[in-house]
């Protein structure tokens, strides 16, 4: 059968517009397993289908599991966006002054500096929640950190 990548990324039967990853989990599961259930990608890529890469999850859980993925992303993406920052701010005070431009090197290392602590902070973030965890309880203690 012919499939196509539908608006939303996700693998389609060409002649009946079914989604393949439900098809696929129909086979593994059974039809009646499936029904009112979500099935969730276990690498986050959409059109990788292979059962070994799904998984049936209740709507709420779904809801949790891909909004804390999501969070993941644009936390690593910060990290990489500060990374690139840091490293330009430490090639303008290496190079600036051999190319004769006029760059406060103070200035640099003090941004470079900056950006190492907020990709701390961020990487932290990511590994432990601890902002996520002051805003759903504010008043419990966090010391112990599960790992």
């Amino acid at each position: 059968m012919k499939t196509e990548i539908n608006d939303k990324g996700y693998v389609v039967f060409e002649d009946s517009g079914k989604l393949v990853h439900r098809w696929v989990a129909e086979k593994k599961y059974g039809t009646e397993a499936i029904k009112d259930k979500h099935i969730h990608h276990i690498d986050g890529d959409k059109t990788n289908n292979d059962k070994s890469n799904l998984i049936l999850i209740d709507y709420e859980d779904h809801y949790i599991l891909t909004k804390h993925e999501n969070k993941q992303k644009i936390l690593m993406k910060i990290i990489i966006y500060l990374s690139i920052f840091y490293i330009v701010m430490i090639c303008l005070t290496i190079y600036a002054p051999l190319l004769g431009l006029n760059v406060e090197r103070e200035i640099n290392l003090t941004f470079a500096r900056l950006s190492v602590l907020l990709i701390l902070f961020v990487t932290l973030e990511l590994r432990f929640g601890f902002i996520g965890q002051r805003i759903r309880n504010p008043k419990r203690k966090y010391l112990n950190v599960d790992m």
